[in-house]
């Protein structure tokens, strides 16, 4: 982030040791306001909103609860390339679910119940493009169906409201 760079789509063309370069290859792009930008300054200001992603301890059972494409039942296999997990909150409003695709095909997930007398809202999936990637609170679709596809190498949260 001190070199601008994955933030702004900054690209060092391959050199990743360009300190003699003394052109736009290492210049700061001042202004530069894109589509990473904008995703990363939503998803920092949405982490400050939201303590249970800035633990400082290791979660319990009781703070997340561990999920593979079936509620519940995360596989650990070293082959198996998604995993998702809840972090409770005790704000059944401030709950998260947050799930990586990291393979190379679309896989169907089904997702935990929300909360009582809640639904998942979207926040972030990062298949769409900007600026459908991020949704500020209340405002990104509701996922009423507990079933969704997700696409390859992307990753999503939903919040409980």
């Amino acid at each position: 982030m001190l070199l601008m760079g994955d933030e702004y789509g900054h690209s060092k063309d391959g050199n990743n040791n360009s300190w003699c370069q003394d052109n736009a290859l290492n210049w700061q792009q001042w202004g530069q306001e894109n589509s990473f930008y904008r995703f990363y300054k939503l998803m920092v200001q949405f982490r400050k909103r939201h303590p249970s992603l800035r633990q400082t301890h290791f979660l319990t059972p009781k703070e997340i609860d561990w999920h593979g494409k079936e509620p519940l039942k995360p596989n650990w296999s070293s082959t198996e390339n998604f995993i998702a997990f809840t972090l409770k909150a005790t704000d059944p409003s401030q709950t998260l679910y947050i799930a990586f695709n990291a393979q190379g095909q679309e896989v169907k997930v089904h997702l935990p119940q929300p909360p009582k007398f809640k639904t998942w809202r979207w926040i972030a999936n990062t298949a769409n493009p900007s600026p459908k990637d991020f949704f500020g609170d209340g405002e990104g679709p509701l996922q009423v169906e507990l079933q969704l596809s997700m696409p390859s190498y992307s990753s999503l949260i939903l919040k409980a409201q």
